[in-house]
């Protein structure tokens, strides 16, 4: 049984609401220190900064419960600027959930997940998506009444392989830039929920991601965005992933020298590519007013890549 407030509050526990930036960065040094105890890592200031307070696409959402003035949980999501048919659908994007190690049994996430989409509703944001991990997943179907999307993994070709090798004629692939990528890429058309390329601001925050180095390229086949990672490159975004394009990417990976190039979709897709070393990479959301819609997958949608 969920929880309600009323219930928590008397046992101790009070709820505090942020979205004002100067509101959140007062919260940062318990943020990071919760996000440690949570997950056994540190939390880069830098990065935390750039998800929570310099998003061009608004303030985020924040819910935090706090037992005896301790910050003892934390839900939060951050909104994102998605098209479908032309339209704008502004969404939230799912971030980090954490709850300290001894209020677990207090069933304080569903309650604080419910307080951000409450007041993000309220905004006039359309619905929540995320990539839950395999642990988490019952918890946003059952608790968060999320669907979620199974068949979606990552897979990558190996460079060595024959995609590599094959040279299409008279192909030309070459960077562009951000404002170059906006203007040329076409999301007026298609039943799919896009993230929206074409919102500049965005398209400029989110390729600044600190610590990753992203390229934005033009191909015969479309536009794509590959991000440079360790001796891989990923494709976070595509105009069209189709094997032709996978086909230059891969020959663009092996010019610098990169081992794997990672794509994302369904098994199917992925066979079709001839992708390796596949993995599960769930994808889940739930709309708030109006009809699930179909959603056009990309790695740029998770704050992850």
């Amino acid at each position: 049984m969920i929880k309600q407030d009323g219930e928590l509050q008397s046992q101790g526990y009070s709820f505090v609401d942020l979205r004002l930036p100067e509101e959140v960065a007062k919260y940062e040094p318990a943020i990071r220190s919760l996000f440690k105890e949570c997950y056994t890592l540190d939390l880069a200031a830098e990065l935390w900064r750039w998800a929570y307070l310099c998003n061009p696409c608004g303030y985020p959402f924040v819910s935090l419960a706090l037992y005896e003035e301790q910050l003892v949980g934390h839900y939060a999501a951050i909104p994102q600027e998605y098209v479908l048919g032309g339209r704008s659908l502004p969404m939230i994007l799912s971030m980090t959930t954490m709850v300290r190690h001894a209020h677990r049994a207090a069933g304080l996430f569903p309650v604080l997940a419910r307080r951000v989409y409450a007041a993000a509703a309220a905004a006039g944001i359309r619905g929540v998506l995320g990539f839950p991990n395999a642990l988490s997943i019952s918890g946003f179907r059952k608790r968060l009444e999320w669907s979620i999307e199974d068949k979606f993994q990552l897979g990558a070709l190996n460079i060595v392989s024959r995609h590599a090798r094959m040279h299409l004629q008279g192909s030309k692939l070459y960077a562009i830039s951000y404002s170059d990528m906006a203007a040329r890429v076409c999301l007026e058309t298609g039943e799919a929920v896009r993230w929206n390329v074409r919102h500049m601001d965005q398209l400029r925050w989110r390729l600044k991601k600190p610590g990753c180095f992203y390229s934005c390229l033009d191909t015969p086949k479309g536009r794509a965005i590959v991000k440079d990672y360790g001796d891989a490159l990923d494709i976070v975004w595509a105009e069209n992933l189709s094997q032709d394009i996978v086909k230059l990417l891969a020959e663009y990976a092996q010019q610098l020298g990169r081992r794997k190039l990672w794509c994302y979709g369904s098994r199917q897709l992925l066979d079709t590519f001839g992708a390796e070393h596949l993995r599960p990479y769930h994808f889940g959301f739930r709309m708030f007013d109006e009809p699930s819609p179909q959603f056009g997958l990309d790695l740029i949608m998770s704050d992850v890549f």
